[in-house]
């Protein structure tokens, strides 16, 4: 079979970039599959795929450059450290490098044969990648030397997430979870109690709050550091869920298989999924991504890119004339840093308890309350607060009489009609 696919790879390459030329030329979409779309500024962008396929825009993806690249491998995920830096990565431990925003790449020796299947930059000079039977591979140097690091899995690694410089987690098939404190030099597996379903994606918006999504449509959210995971509601789509990606601490997106696009408001409690009528109910969309809380893009099989310039609530297979930026009243709704946005919710006391706790809450304006608490499989065990409240500092008292010793979580939303803002914590009781 290797010699077949090394006498097949002319003519491959020879398709493939017919194919790209005539996409250039007539605007038409190639049978290409493209898996990772990462902006430079608010109107580049850049797309790589199969069959070492790299785009780039510079008009808001009205006009798409096939840029050349240094291999016919699949290309499974990119990152840039900044306008200039990127890596991308794919089959074969293939990495490339660009320092130009992406308009030239040249590879670099990564050390490893395995497939890659994602990347991240956390500085201009530290990469992490992860990959197939387990590997993760990381460099100091912006890709002159890469270091395979031990991961204790064999599983193939799908996605990595860095919340800081120190922290970050990788997740893959059979539940494979891994997290680490020290920068990615050393990985210590969580268990997430789901049994051996695949995981695809996973996103952080904190230290504390996170998603994580699989095959099946499965979500699951954590509120304390991915120590302990939680579905918290029926997801009714069961296609599987490639790519995730937060917005604001309440609001974030989902792509996936048939053309799938879910959305939440309420920071993963609730998914709507949107209609994409134009587009073939067959297409799957591998990755999804956003300049601002705004303008995105998502791409997939039979080289599709779609767009939104409303954070995801309607899409288009045409590009908006003139992308969108948020104006200052909408960022307090999208910048959890906004002083004017931010709902205190203050750890219960006493805590651990039994059976009673007083919850505080510090609102900062006049809005409609949503307090509620759940157990740890996601199911809401008690409301405590719904309705309008004053601005100013408040307090609930919640009974846990008629609960079992466990973890439970109590969850905030509030809205003055203008604004939003959600949070969640943990508490124990102790019988």
């Amino acid at each position: 079979m290797k010699s077949i696919r090394i006498s097949l790879k002319p003519l491959i390459v020879f398709c493939l970039l017919s194919s790209l030329f005539a996409y250039q030329t007539s605007n038409a979409q190639p049978v290409v599959i493209e898996n990772s779309v990462k902006y430079i500024n608010s109107k580049t962008a850049t797309v790589v795929g199969a069959d070492g396929l790299i785009m780039k825009t510079k008009d808001s993806g009205n006009n798409w450059a096939v840029e050349t690249a240094p291999t016919t491998n699949l290309l499974s995920s990119h990152d840039f450290a900044n306008n200039f830096i990127g890596m991308a990565v794919g089959e074969n431990g293939t990495v490339l490098i660009t320092n130009d925003a992406g308009n030239s790449w040249s590879i670099s020796s990564s050390g490893t044969a395995n497939n890659l299947n994602d990347i991240q930059s956390i500085g201009t000079d530290i990469w992490i990648a992860c990959g197939d039977n387990g590997t993760i591979i990381k460099t100091n140097n912006a890709g002159q030397y890469w270091n395979t690091i031990s991961s204790g899995t064999s599983n193939n690694l799908k996605d990595v997430k860095f919340v800081d410089l120190s922290n970050g987690y990788i997740i893959g098939a059979n539940a494979a979870l891994l997290k680490t404190s020290t920068g990615g030099n050393s990985w210590t597996k969580i268990n997430m109690g789901i049994g051996n379903l695949n995981l695809n994606a996973i996103d952080m918006v904190s230290l504390s709050n996170g998603m994580a999504a699989g095959d099946n449509g499965l979500i699951l959210l954590t509120f304390d550091g991915g120590l302990t995971w939680f579905a918290p509601m029926t997801n009714p789509q069961q296609d599987n869920i490639y790519d995730i990606k937060y917005l604001s601490d309440t609001l974030a997106l989902a792509s996936g298989a048939n053309g799938m696009i879910l959305k939440t408001t309420d920071a993963g409690m609730t998914w709507n999924r949107i209609e994409l009528s134009f587009l073939s109910p067959d297409v799957d969309l591998m990755c999804v991504n956003f300049y601002d809380a705004k303008t995105g893009i998502s791409v997939g099989e039979e080289g599709t890119e779609i767009y939104t310039a409303d954070g995801g609530d309607t899409w288009s297979d045409k590009p908006p004339s003139a992308w969108t930026t948020i104006n200052n009243s909408d960022s307090k709704i999208n910048n959890p840093e906004s002083k004017e946005n931010m709902v205190d919710l203050i750890h219960n006391f006493p805590n651990p308890f039994n059976p009673t706790t007083t919850i505080y809450y510090v609102l900062p304006f006049d809005s409609k309350i949503s307090l509620k608490v759940y157990d740890l499989s996601g199911r809401e065990v008690s409301e405590l607060v719904n309705g309008y409240k004053e601005a100013g500092t408040h307090s609930v008292i919640f009974n846990g009489e008629n609960l079992s010793s466990g973890v439970y979580f109590y969850r905030i939303i509030a809205n003055d009609g203008k604004h939003t803002f959600a949070k969640t914590m943990k508490m124990l009781l102790n019988k």
